[in-house]
């Protein structure tokens, strides 16, 4: 079997769900949504998006209609993973929300929560969704990564306690989660101990 990229686009700049959406392959933008996660955010070589290319057939109202709704549940799955309301989390999965639907910076729902600190979230998308613990954006951050890198340390402990997050893997820049969250626990120390002023840290500590 083949391994085609999904990401593949000709030389307008019209991706596989583009094409199918100008074609009205309704059954094939399904596919490419819902098996292949194909990317509805993308742009043409123009800057046409995906429904400004649907509009090109407006009597096509199930197509037009059924691209408004993934966007629409994709934008709430990657908001409720920040704010880490998981009620929310799981309508939008429920409503055709893709699984694995990334924001600009590469981060799907998981990282998302990672980097605002929602545990409960991140529970959620491990334990029900099963999501990839493993999973990376596009600078190479894992999730214990970027909790440790927004200085998320009870984020940090809960997924390497819990999930059992790999610290010795590294990023697009050859540095290693060890690293990360080693430079994260020596700012917090010194950032308590300046708070302290002159006391001892066996006194602070």
């Amino acid at each position: 079997e083949q391994k085609f990229a999904s990401d593949s686009v000709d030389k307008n700049g019209f991706n596989a769900v583009m094409l199918a959406t100008h074609g009205e392959k309704d059954a094939t933008v399904a596919l490419l949504v819902e098996k292949y996660s194909a990317d509805l955010s993308h742009k043409t070589n123009s800057g046409n998006s995906i429904d400004h290319v649907a509009s090109w057939h407006p009597e096509n109202v199930v197509n037009i209609e059924y691209i408004r709704n993934v966007t629409e549940q994709n934008h709430k799955l990657l908001l409720a993973a920040s704010t880490g309301d998981v009620d929310s989390l799981k309508e939008a999965l429920e409503n055709g929300a893709q699984r694995h639907i990334r924001n600009e910076e590469g981060m799907d729902a998981l990282l998302l929560a990672a980097v605002y600190g929602q545990n409960d979230a991140i529970d959620y998308l491990i334990n029900e969704e099963k999501f990839a613990s493993d999973s990376v954006d596009r600078n190479g951050y894992s999730a214990v990564m970027l909790a440790a890198h927004g200085n998320r340390d009870s984020t940090v402990n809960h997924l390497t306690n819990f999930h059992s997050a790999d610290l010795s893997c590294k990023n697009n820049a050859g540095i290693s989660a060890k690293e990360i969250v080693d430079n994260m626990v020596r700012n917090n120390i010194t950032s308590v101990v300046q708070a302290h002023g002159d006391e001892s840290p066996s006194s602070v500590f």
